[in-house]
């Protein structure tokens, strides 16, 4: 019940259900975890790191404590305590996709290089990963070593050709290979790590929206837009919880920025339409979302039930381009 009442959002309830079952047995690590997971979500992090040390203490495999651990260390900037959870996570599992990727951007905020690509090199041989590949390419462009990053980026493209991350360096470093010298390359390092912060806000965004917590989400889209103001993604997001938020005028402007960016992008003119009909001005709504249907015609959806339709078309939107 209180893991049900957690995925309804109902976090006060599912609080109660989780103290009543530690009363009955305390020595129960799936309910102390499930509690310590409601407690992060809400923000409490202090209560939640305790009880994830807790059942960690005791179940020292626990790969979901260790990684929820590190994620609050990481929202605490404690990077050597975050290093040690994912350490512990990969001597646990080594083939976890994600863990190797995380302590690798650790390291390189640390500026310990060596023991990022180390930390990489060690994933890939477990296994052949493009998200691996391409964090590889991004340490070595922004040590100057270009062609090593290139080969990386080759790798990646062989193994997934969509990989977005490598399809803008691979551009970027082809665009200034001929006149390279350092300047250039701090420039493009700058460039490249605020497309790679933009990308990761917005999905920070996009988590916090499917939690209804459009606030949050906002505030992550905002400041994924202000790293690269040409992210289809933080604008398309922006306007969804504009959209979310009933600010119906301001979302219509979101809107209005990603078709100057990609005019093409039917997703754009559907959440347009949305917004237009809940301003009632149909006429606008009709329209819009002709342009939506002759896009992609795939899409079926008609303007009586285009108001109700905005969670289904952003997840539609996410899987199909993203």
């Amino acid at each position: 019940k209180a893991k049900i009442l957690g995925a309804l959002k109902d976090f006060n309830e599912s609080l109660n259900c989780y103290n009543l079952a530690i009363k009955i047995n305390s020595n129960n690590f799936d309910v102390l975890r499930g509690k310590a997971i409601i407690l992060q979500q809400i923000g409490d992090h202090k209560q939640a790191m305790e009880l994830y040390k807790k059942v960690i203490s005791e179940q020292p495999n626990d790969k979901i404590s260790l990684k929820n651990l590190a994620n609050i260390y990481n929202n605490k900037n404690m990077m050597d305590e975050e290093i040690k959870c994912y350490e512990r996570i990969l001597k646990i599992d080594p083939k976890d996709k994600i863990s190797p990727i995380n302590l690798s951007r650790i390291y390189f905020k640390k500026r310990e290089f060596d023991k990022a690509l180390k930390t990489l090199d060690n994933a890939i041989k477990i296994d052949q990963n493009d998200d691996l590949w391409v964090e590889k390419a991004l340490i070595l462009a922004n040590q100057n070593k270009i062609s090593e990053a290139l080969s990386c980026i080759k790798k990646t493209l062989e193994l997934n050709p969509n990989n977005e991350k490598a399809i803008i360096l691979k551009s970027e470093l082809n665009k200034q290979i001929k006149n390279f010298n350092s300047d250039t390359m701090k420039k493009l390092g700058v460039k490249l790590n605020e497309r790679n912060k933009s990308i990761d806000l917005c999905k920070k965004g996009f988590e916090f929206w499917n939690k209804d917590n459009y606030k949050k989400a906002l505030s992550l889209y905002n400041k994924a837009i202000k790293a690269d103001s040409n992210n289809i993604d933080a604008w398309c997001g922006k306007a969804v919880t504009l959209t979310s938020l009933k600010k119906h005028d301001d979302a219509i402007i979101c809107c209005d920025n990603v078709i100057n960016i990609k005019s093409d992008l039917a997703f754009a003119w559907i959440v347009k339409a949305i917004n237009y009909y809940y301003l009632e001005d149909f006429s606008e709504a009709s329209s819009s979302l002709n342009m939506a249907v002759l896009l992609d015609p795939n899409i079926d959806i008609d303007l009586e039930s285009v108001g109700y339709k905005l969670d289904y078309f952003y997840n539609y939107y996410r899987k199909k381009y993203r």
